[in-house]
């Protein structure tokens, strides 16, 4: 059943008094006065409002009539849904309000659907950040609470979906700007599933038949240029109850989309990333130390720069603007530091798998 609050009926009365020259009061269901343009008249008990309640009838009120907090005029219930959510009262002589009676019912009514609306909406926005936030960071999922959730948004549990993870690129520009552009582009498309991570991060959950469309919109919108405003990383697909692996993807394909300044980059698309991201922390920093502890920044800078142009001493030279030779004969006495070689592809690898563990670490 509805409540009405006195805010919501504060409006009422005071829309109600712009179009009638009277008094207006809004009696609750419990036959006291909430709200009305004569504010002495604010919480006393309006006994001809409470038998309209009760009756469900339009109380006339002539002069003369005794009902206790009561003056001369009209009371009209409001019914909602087949529910009496209140009483409109009209203060004046009865012949002068009666043709006043419709328009300030439907004024209430009008008053109260948007008001339960937009109630409405914010509990719903309340129960998808939830359930969000469930999927992603409970390890073990009440799924019967879960799939209550789901039943009350209308979602299919089995449905599957992409959990996307919007970050907003560092910039002198206005950042609140940027959030209503990307909140637009969300509700414009209808992506409903989404919740916001303070300071700059969104997450998507993305339903599967959406994808397609979603990256035409970041690569192809001819309005904006969101390749300036935004990096996105895609984990894989799952169903709803399943989303936690797909955002962890998700957090992988996002750090390589800001590290190469894409605008996005799907999971998909990564296979060894992926693995590594499953070390555990402590495992994670020995193994570091053990490759690349005895290197200096200059020489980790250029091993970085190597093996992101596929092992071309010619193009590593270029980029350092130094000779051919002079890098071979630096990645020379890497090898004789660290007893790998980064020019034998096996043993390459292991210094690669380092390097990626030190610059991304885990969230």
């Amino acid at each position: 059943m509805y409540v009405m609050n006195e805010p919501v009926a504060t409006q009422i009365v005071d829309a109600i008094r712009q179009v009638v020259d009277t008094d207006v009061n809004f009696i609750d269901r419990d036959g006291i006065i909430i709200a009305s343009t004569d504010k002495k008249r604010i919480g006393i008990f309006h006994e001809a409002g409470y038998e309209a309640v009760q009756t469900r009838k339009t109380m006339i009120i002539s002069e003369g009539d005794i009902f206790l907090g009561t003056k001369e005029g009209i009371n009209y219930p409001i019914i909602i849904e087949q529910q009496v959510v209140g009483v409109i009262g009209l203060t004046g002589t009865p012949d002068s309000l009666m043709k006043y009676g419709f328009l300030a019912s439907k004024i209430t009514e009008i008053f109260i659907k948007e008001n339960e609306l937009a109630h409405n909406f914010q509990s719903r926005k309340k129960m998808i950040q939830y359930m969000m936030n469930k999927c992603i960071y409970e390890k073990e999922n009440e799924i019967e609470q879960l799939e209550d959730i789901l039943q009350k948004l209308h979602i299919n549990p089995m449905s599957t979906y992409y959990c996307v993870i919007i970050e907003i690129k560092k910039s002198n520009v206005d950042i609140m700007a940027i959030e209503n552009k990307l909140l637009k582009l969300l509700d414009q498309y209808y992506m409903e599933l989404y919740t916001y991570y303070y300071p700059k991060r969104f997450v998507v959950f993305l339903p599967t038949i959406r994808l397609k469309d979603f990256l035409n919109i970041l690569m192809n919108n001819k309005e904006e240029d969101y390749s300036e405003l935004f990096n996105c990383g895609i984990g894989s697909k799952k169903p709803i109850l399943h989303m936690r692996s797909s955002y962890e993807e998700g957090l992988v394909a996002l750090r390589y989309a800001i590290k190469n300044n894409e605008v996005y980059k799907e999971s998909s698309s990564l296979d060894i990333e992926l693995l590594l991201e499953q070390v555990p922390e402590e495992t994670r920093e020995k193994y570091v130390k053990k490759i690349l502890g005895a290197l200096t920044k200059e020489e980790i800078l250029l091993l970085e720069i190597y093996y992101n142009l596929n092992m071309s001493l010619k193009e590593t030279a270029q980029v350092l603007y130094i000779h051919k030779n002079t890098v071979q004969y630096r990645l020379d006495k890497i090898a004789e530091k660290i007893g790998l070689n980064p020019r034998d592809f096996k043993q390459s690898m292991r210094i690669y798998f380092a390097l990626y563990l030190e610059n991304n670490q885990q969230e």
